[in-house]
């Protein structure tokens, strides 16, 4: 997952675990975002097929990938999204639900 800092730069914030030989992975590690009310925060994920456990990003498939604004997430706790690829037109919806956590309305954990 990445997120636009203020310049708009996109910076990697997390990474889910690898999930093998499953055309419709639900991931258990979450990922911990910190929410601000007041500002918006956009976030990118992007979907890879890897085919080794050991290949690296560059080397893997992209399947596609989702920009949309956090606060989106967090009003509605889970979205279901279309992927976009910029050569395929169908790859896939990814779902992404947003879990706050230990109390704190600013601290979520993302889902995907």
């Amino acid at each position: 997952m990445y997120q636009k800092n203020q310049e708009g730069v996109w910076n990697e914030t997390g990474r889910t675990e690898k999930v093998r030989n499953n055309l419709n992975p639900v991931f258990a590690r979450p990922i911990p975002v910190v929410f601000k009310f007041e500002r918006r925060q956009d976030i990118k994920v992007r979907v890879f097929d890897l085919d080794d456990p050991g290949q690296s990003i560059g080397m893997a498939d992209f399947l596609g990938e989702l920009e949309l604004p956090l606060g989106q997430i967090i009003s509605v706790r889970s979205t279901t999204r279309k992927l976009v690829h910029p050569r395929f037109i169908d790859c896939g919806y990814i779902t992404i639900t947003a879990v706050e956590v230990g109390g704190h309305h600013e601290i979520a954990c993302l889902k995907i």
